[in-house]
């Protein structure tokens, strides 16, 4: 079956499903949704996930699903090469892992040593752990952080669940990021919730020479635009995801008619905020990209060490984030513009 978007359509030709979870209503409802597709038992989706010499690149061209139950640590706590954005108790949620995009910089790549899908299929043990952490105060969390959720929304409605437990915890406040352009169903599926105002949308935006060169299977940036104006509308904070920045020959005239465009749309000023942050990525994820990919630009740049991160050189990395931030303030507050890192 196609996942039915008008920006791609990849066909997973076989679902793998673990055999403790065949019989949940998800499962079935979830296999019942593709007309063609061989249905697979497993024992534990590792078995499959985690086998060994297995090629990530060549598994993008035709990626399986596995459907999953994780036994426990769904809430992680936030990783030093992400943004809190002043949030104390910041915590990302895995409720999948991997990404139908294929974004030739995305850290999954390193992270993984699979190019499949997992989609974790017992939502309420997930729901009960948060619960727990939620006795202790207030959390923020990305719940879209290792795979981009809303592609697969109309086969698990996963992010319905998680708006509606907003609903019923004043204390937790969510970030769905994305760079999906399925705006329809963000539109949906915010009828009726009651406290949209904590449930914040992400658009991750690059500019269209780098989105192009760089992020394969992802919708156009103005395919992103689009449903960013769809949930707004319908009353999502929206946040822009300036993240990573990717560094190219006219990377400065590039980034300047983004933000030019952007705010042409979508009125910069009037939205919740913005996050920026130059490309970095932990020791061994880049260290496995190499490995598995020679030929990737991006990977193989030669970048700096510091602290088990690579990253720019601190002169171009300051030159790329300072000159984003300048930008930016022509447009909106300085007070709503993130940096990944305090300077």
């Amino acid at each position: 079956m196609s996942l039915n978007h008008n920006y791609y359509e990849p066909i997973f030709s076989h679902i793998y499903v673990e055999e403790a979870v065949f019989d949940l209503e998800i499962v079935k409802n979830i296999i019942s949704s593709f007309k063609h597709v061989k249905v697979i038992p497993i024992r534990h989706y590792k078995d499959v996930f985690n086998k060994n010499s297995q090629n990530s690149l060549t598994q993008k061209e035709a990626i399986k699903l596995i459907l999953a139950a994780k036994p426990d640590n769904f809430i992680y706590p936030g990783a030093k090469v992400c943004q809190s954005f002043g949030n104390a108790n910041f915590y990302y949620a895995s409720s999948a892992m991997n990404c139908i995009f294929d974004c030739e910089y995305c850290y999954l790549k390193g992270f993984y040593p699979s190019s499949n899908v997992v989609i974790f299929v017992n939502e309420d043990d997930m729901f009960n752990e948060l619960t727990d952490i939620l006795k202790n105060g207030p959390a923020y969390i990305s719940i879209s952080y290792d795979t981009d959720l809303l592609p697969f929304e109309p086969l698990t409605h996963h992010i319905r669940h998680w708006m509606e437990f907003v609903d019923e915890h004043k204390d937790l406040t969510i970030e769905i990021r994305t760079k999906s352009s399925n705006g329809k169903i963000l539109s949906e599926i915010s009828k009726g919730i009651k406290n949209l105002d904590r449930v914040i949308i992400a658009f991750s935006m690059s500019p269209k020479g780098i989105a192009e060169a760089y992020e394969k299977r992802t919708p156009s940036l103005m395919a992103r635009i689009e449903c960013a104006m769809v949930a707004k509308k319908a009353g999502y904070p929206i946040r822009i995801a300036f993240d990573p920045m990717i560094y190219e020959s006219n990377w400065k005239d590039h980034y300047k008619g983004l933000i030019a465009t952007l705010d042409r749309y979508l009125d910069l000023k009037s939205l919740k905020d913005v996050s920026v942050g130059s490309f970095r990525i932990p020791k061994d994820y880049l260290k496995r990209m190499r490995k598995r990919d020679p030929s990737s630009v991006i990977a193989q740049f030669p970048y700096e060490l510091d602290d088990g991160v690579y990253h720019y050189s601190d002169e171009l990395m300051e030159e790329m984030e300072s000159m984003m931030v300048r930008e930016l303030e022509r447009y909106i507050p300085s007070e709503k513009i993130f940096l990944w890192k305090d300077k």
